[in-house]
């Protein structure tokens, strides 16, 4: 879990700089993330062409959870770390590479949803498509917090509808075991995540 705690780490970063200018920094992957943009991923599936879809209005997380444990939770407490949004000079300013860093925490589940440490820029690509759950390239990691307890998605998927100058915006549904243990629970949720100023990229505000 050394990786899982490196990336919270980085995650509550990106939140106290939120409204900052420049934006907050993605998760710094290591040097093999940064290969050619042409290889292709695996395991990931490009979505189906979504429908024009309005601006989003602010941020929001949803999350139900079944199995071991039984709630709902919302929340508006929601940061995307991402280089998609920064512009060619932010990037190289801060030497950030990280692609997909999303937190959301509510007041009961603390759920985050990011690339493996090893993915390549071609695996993240910027727009809808639909990811298998996993820690290999082409895969996305989905780790919920519930109290003390840990729980780590062993399958499922999660599927970006919308990732643009605008917003981005993603579902998922996955099955996950807490750590070092034999319970089970089920994931299903949604969030949106507006790209707001301060991101070289945004459209919002300009």
């Amino acid at each position: 879990m050394r990786a899982l705690s490196l990336t919270i780490a980085v995650t509550a970063a990106l939140a106290a700089c939120k409204d900052k200018p420049g934006g907050p920094e993605p998760a710094a992957a290591p040097p093999s993330a940064a290969e050619s943009v042409g290889e292709t991923a695996s395991g990931a599936e490009p979505a189906s062409a979504p429908e024009q879809q309005a601006p989003a209005d602010g941020e929001s997380c949803d999350v139900t959870i079944a199995g071991a444990v039984s709630l709902k939770d919302q929340t508006k407490e929601v940061v995307l770390g991402t280089t998609h949004w920064m512009s060619a000079e932010e990037i190289e300013a801060t030497g950030s590479q990280g692609r997909l860093v999303l937190d959301c925490r509510g007041s009961r589940v603390h759920l985050m949803v990011t690339e493996p440490t090893d993915s390549r820029p071609s695996d993240v690509p910027y727009g809808p498509r639909k990811y298998p759950v996993g820690d290999k390239p082409g895969a996305l990691r989905i780790v919920a917090t519930i109290g003390n307890d840990s729980y780590e998605a062993t399958s499922g998927s999660v599927e970006v509808t919308r990732w643009d100058d605008d917003s981005f915006a993603a579902s998922f549904s996955a099955d996950a075991s807490k750590a070092g243990a034999s319970d089970t629970i089920k994931l299903t949720g949604a969030v949106v995540v507006p790209c707001m100023p301060g991101f070289g990229k945004c459209k919002r505000g300009q």
